[in-house]
């Protein structure tokens, strides 16, 4: 299960950067 929280979080930080850089 570790593992695929890994991957939700990694997902989220990668959107959380991607809108920052939209917005920016």
């Amino acid at each position: 299960m570790p593992l695929s929280i890994g991957a939700l979080t990694v997902l989220l930080s990668w959107v959380t950067v991607d809108l920052r850089t939209v917005t920016l």
